[in-house]
C-alpha cells in the first residue's frame, strides 16, 4: 500500500509532514493550539492524518494559494489564506492541475508507482468555502509559541511567510528558497519581488534560519534572501546565464544552471526561475 504522508520531528514542537508529491507541511505545537501551515496537494486524507499527530484543536494556514500547498484546504471548515491568493486557489487547485502536477512528481520521487496508480488516488475537492484572510498584523498565539504571518509577494501575490518567534524560525513556503519560480502568471516580475525581499529585511534580526517547503528539509542559513536580491540584481542586469528551463508545458528562465534536484551548479545558494517578459515592473 502507498504510504501517502510521512513525519519527522524537526524540533520539540513541530512536525514536519511530507505528502506523496514530497511538499512540506508543518505543524506546529503549543501547549493550547496547534498550528498547520499549508495543505499540501490534497492527495489523500491529510485532516485524519494531523489529528493522528495530536489531540490539539489545529487551525490551518496556507501560505499562498498554489495546488501544492492549498490543495487539500477542502478537508478543513477554517482555513487562512490572505486574500488576494483566493480566486487564485480555485483555478491553480483544480484536480486535473494537481494530477498533472502529482504525476510529474511521480516520475521524479516515485518512479516504482505506475501513473494508474497515481490517478486512482483520492482527491480533496476545490475548496468552495470562503477563507479566512491571512494578513501582517495578525498572530497565532498557540500557548507557549507563537506565528506571525509577514507577506512576501512575488512567487504568488499573497504569498505569506511565518515566523515561528520563540523558535527563531522563518518558514517561507515558496517566497523565497534556492529556485524561486516567477514565471507564472499570478507572479510578479523580478524588479517587484526585488522591492518586497528588500522590505523583508528588516524582520532579519527576528530570525536565525530558514525553513522550507521543498527539497531536502536542511534549514537554509539567514542569508539566503540577500542572495536572492543579488539573484534579482543579475537578472535585471543581464548578468544571468539566463538557461532555458520548461516547467508543466511553460518556457521560461532559469538565471543559472541548476542539477536536477534544482540547487545551482555553481554553489550558490539562491535562483529565480523567470518569465524574461516579466522583469520589470508593469511588464
Amino acid at each position: 500500500m502507498m504510504e501517502l504522508f510521512t513525519s519527522e520531528l524537526v524540533d520539540d514542537q513541530v512536525i514536519r509532514i511530507s505528502d506523496i508529491t514530497g511538499v512540506f507541511l508543518y505543524l506546529v505545537l503549543g501547549s493550547e493550539r496547534a498550528l498547520l501551515i499549508d495543505t499540501g496537494c490534497g492527495i489523500g486524507d491529510v485532516r485524519t492524518y494531523v489529528e493522528s499527530l495530536t489531540n490539539l484543536p489545529v487551525t490551518v494556514v496556507c501560505t499562498h494559494g498554489h495546488m501544492d500547498h492549498a490543495g487539500g484546504a477542502d478537508q478543513f471548515e477554517e482555513v487562512y489564506l490572505n486574500h488576494a491568493d483566493w480566486e487564485l486557489s480555485i483555478t491553480h487547485c483544480s484536480i486535473d492541475n494537481r494530477k498533472e502536477y502529482a504525476d510529474i512528481m511521480r516520475g521524479i520521487l516515485h518512479p516504482e508507482i505506475t501513473s494508474e496508480q497515481m490517478e486512482s488516488l483520492s482527491y480533496s475537492k476545490i475548496r468552495t468555502k470562503d477563507y479566512q484572510d491571512l494578513r501582517n498584523n495578525m498572530e497565532f498565539d498557540l500557548g507557549g509559541i507563537t506565528v506571525q504571518p509577514i507577506p512576501l509577494p512575488g512567487h504568488t501575490q499573497g504569498s505569506m511567510c511565518m515566523l515561528l518567534r520563540e523558535k527563531r524560525v522563518l518558514l517561507t513556503g515558496d517566497a523565497c528558497n534556492p529556485s524561486v519560480f516567477l514565471f507564472d502568471r499570478e507572479a510578479l516580475s523580478v524588479e517587484e519581488y526585488r522591492k518586497n525581499l528588500v522590505r523583508f529585511l528588516k524582520y532579519e534580526e527576528f530570525y536565525d534560519k530558514i525553513w522550507i517547503s521543498h527539497g531536502d528539509g536542511k534549514p537554509m542559513p539567514k542569508r539566503l534572501l540577500q542572495e536572492c536580491i543579488g539573484v534579482c540584481d543579475s537578472i535585471t542586469n543581464g548578468a544571468d546565464d539566463s538557461i532555458d528551463f520548461q516547467f508543466m508545458g511553460i518556457t521560461c528562465k532559469s538565471a543559472f544552471e541548476m542539477f536536477p534536484n534544482q540547487l545551482r551548479k555553481d554553489g550558490g545558494l539562491a535562483n529565480i526561475i523567470y518569465n524574461p517578459q516579466k522583469i520589470r515592473r508593469g511588464r
